[in-house]
């Protein structure tokens, strides 16, 4: 099997492939999908190296590397969808998914800490941060600019429809930042926005679970979010607590600034309240409007 391939020539391994194990590794369900030309690009090295690296662990090149990676995660997919079938208890079926999610952000944590660093840098300096997410994503794209929105940067949320992409990508400037939230769906569209709004000279980043969907090569930085779970449907565990440390993460950088946001935001809303409970039902709304 690969794994016992890699780790058996790990340590006589140049870093350059050593690069590549990490990534296969890591990575092993994008790894089944991806071109060499794509594996090469996700791991910053040139196409040769990857047919090389697999001809030193002892293949006769990528080709036959990758159907053994294949083989391995079609089983892989097997046993999970039996594993969660067979749970009995909600209790087993919960423990089953906190290792899960606690082994993602393992993993998360050995592979893409540099990446989500470069984020982070890219973000801060951002004249304004665009928030993309299609399907189910697009409120948490929303939550994510409103949030950043009240801890004092410029942040908007659109999905990326053609009306709502043509007036972001008309809004955008060179030196604005674009996230991209892309998990468990092909966002097409998101990367082809993607595409312009690097055209345009706007830093580009895709928060994402697997590198085959468009917005994935498109993107000038890549967070991978690995996304193993003992159930069926896709997993959002460790999106939301990578997207949750992006915002976190952002907040320590003027952690004075955002406080005061904060507590002045705590008490306009506070203001609110109190008018609410003063006013009577109904008071001041038309009559059109009532009931």
């Amino acid at each position: 099997m690969f794994q016992d391939q890699i780790r058996e020539y790990y340590e006589t391994l140049t870093p350059g492939f050593r690069k590549l194990a990490d990534f296969i590794m890591t990575h092993t369900l994008d790894a089944a999908f991806l071109t060499v030309t794509e594996i090469s690009r996700r791991v910053g090295v040139d196409p040769a190296t990857v047919v090389r690296f697999a001809q030193e662990i002892g293949y006769s090149g990528y080709r036959e590397l990758s159907r053994e990676i294949k083989r391995y995660v079609r089983d892989q997919v097997t046993a999970t969808y039996r594993k969660s079938t067979e749970a009995e208890t909600e209790e087993t079926q919960i423990h089953a998914l906190i290792v899960a999610t606690r082994q993602n952000l393992r993993s998360f944590t050995a592979t893409e800490i540099p990446n989500l660093a470069e984020t982070l840098r890219v973000l801060k300096e951002a004249k304004c941060i665009w928030v993309a997410a299609e399907a189910l994503w697009y409120p948490v794209a929303r939550f994510l600019a409103r949030i950043l929105e009240i801890s004092g940067f410029t942040a908007t949320a659109f999905h990326p429809a053609l009306a709502e992409s043509t007036t972001a990508l008309r809004k955008m400037q060179e030196g604005d930042a674009l996230l991209d939230i892309v998990i468990s769906n092909p966002s097409i569209d998101t990367g082809y926005v993607t595409r312009l709004a690097r055209e345009k000279g706007v830093r580009t980043i895709a928060i994402t679970t697997t590198g085959v969907v468009l917005p994935a090569p498109e993107a000038e930085i890549i967070v991978a979010i690995p996304s193993v779970e003992p159930a069926t449907a896709p997993s959002y565990a460790t999106p939301l607590v990578i997207i949750g440390l992006i915002w976190e993460a952002l907040n320590r950088h003027a952690p004075e600034h955002a406080a005061e946001r904060f507590t002045e935001y705590n008490e306009i809303m506070g203001e609110i309240l109190s008018l609410r409970s003063e006013t009577a039902a109904y008071e001041g709304i038309p009559p059109h409007l009532r009931e």
